[in-house]
């Protein structure tokens, strides 16, 4: 009996193994906003190749389109959220098409080039040029919280878990509070020359990796969160309608979310179902 079921037990264990074992991950998918003549398109990246997909136009169901989608960020139940800041316009997107449903508008004066983050507690953040903002999701009205310390301008923004992390408008990587917009710079990307084009930037939740990218340089980038240090991982490549587009030329890209991807339920499912064989095994031995 305790030799037969040594191996049993061997055999449960190696295919437990073979099913959680998941395949390399070398980067996270992420949504920016193609700033192209015209209404912005969604487009889809693989940040480990820089190719990116055009999903579709960001518009309303009514037909308007968003010509200056800036922010973009997922919040935690995986919805995509953006903001225009041509019409200071709190939007939700639909992934799989680009449609848009409009919550709210903002308010007036709130400046340009908006980043966007849910932080903690699920707060949304809103960098606008040199403010900071809390964003009501439920009106789209905007609250100022205060005005980034030594004159930055942030474009961007993502959160960590602990950390509210800023791309300001020349490669350089900070630190926010989040409680009155205090900003410590942590470094630059190290790029040459420095550029002021509208990056996205976000914080893949399950690596706590922070990703970048460019528009200037059209490329995919890491950031790293104690020196700000940039490590280029791809050349962007824009596919739309099956025909590629080197380095996405002819327009911009404002904004990044990342995609938090959770495990997929099949790896649970093939566990419990070993489980159980083992244990109907062991029963009809015992039997």
């Amino acid at each position: 009996m305790t030799r037969s079921s040594s191996p049993k037990r061997a055999l449960i264990g190696a295919a437990l193994a073979a099913a959680f074992a998941l395949p390399a991950v070398a980067g996270p998918i992420g949504y920016s906003a193609w700033d192209v003549s015209g209404t912005d398109k969604l487009v889809r990246f693989d940040m480990a190749s820089g190719v990116g997909t055009v999903i579709g136009a960001i518009r309303t169901a009514g037909g308007t389109g968003y010509t200056d989608v800036d922010g973009l960020a997922f919040d935690g139940q995986g919805r995509l959220w953006g903001v225009d800041d041509a019409t200071n316009t709190l939007m939700r997107i639909d992934t799989a098409t680009g449609a848009a449903t409009a919550v709210g508008n903002m308010g007036s004066n709130l400046g340009a080039n908006f980043g966007l983050a849910f932080g903690a507690g699920g707060t949304l953040y809103m960098s606008a040029d040199s403010r900071l903002f809390t964003v009501n999701t439920s009106t789209g009205a905007a609250s100022l919280v205060g005005s980034f310390s030594n004159g930055n301008n942030v474009r961007s923004l993502g959160y960590d878990g602990t950390t509210l992390f800023g791309w300001s408008s020349v490669d350089t990587l900070l630190a926010i509070d989040g409680s009155n917009a205090a900003a410590s710079t942590i470094g630059g990307f190290g790029f040459a020359p420095a550029t002021s084009g509208r990056d996205g930037m976000d914080v893949d939740a399950r690596t706590g990796t922070i990703w970048g990218l460019g528009d200037a340089e059209a490329r995919t980038y890491t950031l790293n969160a104690l020196t700000g240090a940039a490590t280029v991982v791809a050349q962007q490549v824009c596919v739309e309608n099956n025909v590629s587009n080197v380095n996405c030329n002819g327009g911009g890209f404002n904004g990044l979310a990342i995609q938090a991807v959770p495990e997929p339920a099949s790896f649970t499912l093939a566990a419990l179902a070993l489980l159980g064989l083992g244990a109907t095994r062991r029963r009809a031995s015992a039997g």
